[in-house]
């Protein structure tokens, strides 16, 4: 039997996505600080908070790897606070630093995700491939326009 979608996992799984899409595009663009680097990094910031936050709301806080996950999403959330604080103190070091542990950070949980073939997606990916498979595309593709809007928008806002 399949694990059952709840609405808070199924929020998360979405984010998640969104999220490693929309860093990853921050993490390789080369320019750096620009109003669409700007922008992205927003949605990203508050995606990754609504990781977080909608994280603590799932498992349990009795086991072990429990207590583990639920002390990374808190760890998680002051990352990303203490990475918008240092960048509007322009202390763009320490602001990339926190940024990137988090998304590196969101990496691992992906490959923690997805190394255990009886969580959610791996189990889901292996009984419907097609339609997993169409669902992630889509949301790839959604974060994709968030950023093609984004950078129509701020290069004819911000010309140069």
């Amino acid at each position: 039997m399949l694990p059952h979608w709840t609405l808070i996992i199924a929020v998360h799984a979405v984010a998640a996505t969104s999220a490693l899409a929309l860093g990853t595009f921050n993490a390789v663009r080369m320019v750096r600080g620009d109003p669409l680097h700007k922008a992205v990094g927003r949605i990203w910031a508050i995606l990754m908070l609504l990781i977080s936050v909608s994280g603590l709301f799932i498992g349990d806080y009795r086991s072990g790897l429990g207590i583990f996950l639920h002390g990374l999403a808190i760890w998680t959330i002051i990352s990303i606070c203490l990475g918008i604080y240092f960048a509007r103190h322009r202390n763009i070091q320490a602001h990339k630093g926190f940024m990137l542990g988090s998304y590196f950070g969101l990496l691992g949980a992906l490959i923690g995700v997805i190394s255990v073939p009886t969580r959610r997606v791996p189990a889901y990916f292996h009984a419907y491939p097609l339609l997993m498979t169409l669902i992630a595309i889509g949301i790839f593709a959604a974060s994709g326009f968030v950023v093609t809007l984004f950078s129509r928008f701020t290069i004819s806002t911000h010309p140069k």
